[in-house]
């Protein structure tokens, strides 16, 4: 989904290695909700990304993709988005298709943020993710989802002996923190979890 705010041509350049697949970067509603997969890319504040896809309508057409059971992807801060609301400069809401909220990863000062580095993630054993627990990950942020439900946290890494949520997944909506399009062999390993799903 195009709404000018996403880490987008990485994006692309890394679906280009699967030939099979039909790529279309677009803000268009009929293409949209007639697409088998959607991705909502993300790179900025929180606020700014809700306000851009509200001002487009996009909002709602998200809604209607996600009621059509084909599987919807946040990437970084499109995860984020997907929550309930977030404190990323202020109070925003977000587009509440998993219960939850968006935090600092923490208030103290002497803990340097963002968060940026390759990770390993620590995958619940019922996720499809579980072929990706041997890649690293890479990780540029300064907040996390927090979900209401722990039945909808996939994946979790340890940032200076704190649990993060590094993706989420309930029914046909999916979430990561983490870039895949700039995680090498993981990332291809991801999203081939992701489009084969």
């Amino acid at each position: 989904m195009d709404y000018k705010v996403g880490n987008i041509t990485s994006i692309m350049n890394m679906l280009a290695i699967f030939k099979n697949v039909k790529v279309k970067l677009t803000n268009d509603p009929k293409i949209i909700l007639n697409s088998d997969k959607l991705i909502l890319p993300g790179v900025g504040a929180f606020g700014n990304a809700m306000n851009k896809i509200i001002d487009s309508n996009l909002n709602e057409v998200i809604y209607d993709y996600v009621k059509t059971g084909n599987s919807l992807l946040g990437i970084c801060l499109g995860m984020q988005l997907l929550m309930d609301s977030s404190e990323e400069f202020g109070h925003f809401k977000g587009l509440s298709l998993i219960p939850g909220s968006v935090k600092k990863i923490s208030k103290n000062s002497k803990i340097i943020l963002p968060n940026i580095g390759y990770y390993k993630l620590n995958i619940n054993n019922r996720s499809p993710l579980k072929k990706c627990s041997k890649y690293w990950y890479y990780f540029i942020h300064s907040f996390h989802c927090i979900p209401k439900e722990k039945s909808d946290i996939e994946s979790t890494i340890s940032f200076n002996k704190k649990i993060i949520v590094s993706s989420v997944s309930k029914e046909n909506i999916h979430g990561c923190q983490f870039h895949p399009e700039r995680s090498s062999d993981g990332g291809v390993e991801f999203y081939k979890t992701f489009l084969n799903e």
